[in-house]
């Protein structure tokens, strides 16, 4: 049996340089014995304030529906989840993208308006036995947004990002296994900003730091980034462990795609050691991710280096578990963020900053409610600013770089909590109300120092 769990074990490794996330469908061989749940939701929100970044809306609310469900049978485990939602929020000055910040290059419009935006996603995983050691399975999702700003001008985008994920899970104990998975990952959005004539104000084409070009005419913009990776995890009771790498190439702008090259990488790692005590358990866990992305531009024949950026986070999380009494959990994360930009449009520009937070959480049962209470502080500092706040003799969008880099390193303090009530006369409901305020110690270019977000939750479990 060692011999196998070793083979095992170092086969896949090697076909696997793994990440922490994306396993829990391969994690179903050992949870077999667990019920099957589903729950169906329905729920609302807002969220106000100027302390946020350049991209959100200066107040929003959103409603939205969800449903999942996770069956077990002898052989083979399935899930399943869908969700709809619609967020409307007024915005002075945002991005076109749906997801800003997830490609390298970004397109921004100065004009004040009201966004509307439509979310559907859909997930579906199985894993079925093909032996007493060895399980197969597949997730698979799919999410499409669609967003409308409506304000002097009328701007849109729709995107689409679809996963697909085979699994393979190694069962060498009853509660512990490895899980080794390959991954597919296709996201493609298209931003409409008016055509030629329409009299539409120029679109600022951001290619790194805020430096780039006004474009008077963009018309539609299409971006195209296609990432494949390998994944794998030991998980058993007494440790759990994983890392992987995924690589990313994009393609962005004209009607081929052809303006635009954008490669990147991303390597996560994790590793986390449950300690058993008399009265208290102990959990340690550190996590690592980098994230590096390029843009380069065609340019006489071949693609020019417009910029380059790379994020390095790292998280420590220590925790408490009661065996028994009101209090489940009580702990304290620490997170510490690493960002480095260089931008070579006409001009070389360069920063360094670190950024950091710690945060401190518990949660509790008494009687028919459940209590999660969160206390964070943080903030952070340059390490170089090159020439970041100078002078710019190319096109910048300056004060919106300033203002995300408040956002980044501007010391703040947060406290949220989450309260759910589990009526005993209503069998299967429950209600939660989740809230979170944030708020910065300066107001330098943000124009507010606070942040408040508020969620009401209605579901139904069977």
């Amino acid at each position: 049996m060692n011999k196998l769990f070793s083979i095992a074990g170092i086969t896949l490794c090697l076909l696997s340089p793994a990440l922490a996330e994306g396993q829990d469908i391969g994690q179903f061989r050992i949870r077999k014995a667990e019920p099957s749940e589903s729950e169906v939701a329905l729920w609302g929100g807002v969220e106000d304030g100027r302390f946020k970044p350049t991209h959100a809306a200066l107040f929003q609310w959103k409603a939205g529906a969800d449903a999942r469900l996770v069956r077990h049978g002898r052989h083979t485990s399935w899930t399943g989840s869908l969700s709809l939602e619609q967020a409307a929020g007024k915005h002075l000055g945002s991005s076109l993208f749906l997801e800003p910040g997830a490609f390298p290059m970004d397109l921004w419009d100065q004009t004040t308006g009201t966004a509307s935006r439509q979310t559907g996603r859909m997930e579906v995983g199985l894993l079925r036995d093909v032996s007493d050691l060895w399980a197969a399975g597949f997730k698979a999702s799919l999410k499409a947004a669609n967003e409308v700003k409506q304000g002097s001008f009328r701007h849109s985008a729709f995107g689409v990002d679809a996963l697909l994920e085979p699994t393979l899970t190694f069962l060498y104990d009853d509660d512990a296994c490895f899980v080794s998975s390959y991954h597919v990952r296709l996201r493609t959005e298209r931003a409409k900003a008016g055509q030629p004539g329409d009299g539409v104000p120029p679109v600022f084409l951001d290619e790194g730091m805020r430096y780039g070009t006004y474009e008077p005419s963009l018309g539609i913009f299409p971006v195209l980034e296609l990432s494949h990776g390998f994944f794998g995890r030991y998980y058993s009771p007494e440790l759990s462990g994983g890392f992987g790498i995924t690589w990313k190439r994009g393609r962005a702008g004209e009607q081929d795609y052809s303006r635009f090259r954008a490669p990147g990488s991303t390597l996560k790692g994790f590793f986390e050691v449950p300690r058993e005590g008399f009265e208290v358990d102990q959990v340690y866990r550190i996590a690592y991710q980098r994230d590096r992305d390029q843009l380069r531009e065609a340019r006489d024949g071949g693609y020019t280096a417009l910029s380059d950026r790379v994020t390095r986070n790292a998280a420590f999380r220590f925790s408490l578990v009661p065996h028994k009494g009101t209090l489940k959990r009580a702990g304290v994360d620490l997170e510490g963020n690493l960002w480095r930009e260089r931008g070579f449009v006409s001009v070389q520009d360069a920063v360094r900053m670190i950024g950091g937070t710690a945060t401190l959480f518990a949660s509790a049962r008494f009687l028919w409610f459940d209590l999660d209470i969160r206390l964070s502080a943080g903030g952070g500092r340059w390490l170089d600013s090159g020439r970041s706040y100078g002078e710019d003799p190319v096109p910048r969008l300056a004060e919106e770089w300033r203002k995300d880099m408040d956002y980044r390193l501007l010391p703040r303090i947060g406290m949220g909590g989450t309260i759910t009530y589990h009526p005993y006369f209503l069998e299967g409901f429950s209600f939660q109300f989740d809230t979170d305020w944030l708020r910065a110690f300066k107001n330098i270019h943000l124009g507010g120092r606070n942040r408040n977000v508020a969620t009401l939750r209605v579901a139904y479990h069977f």
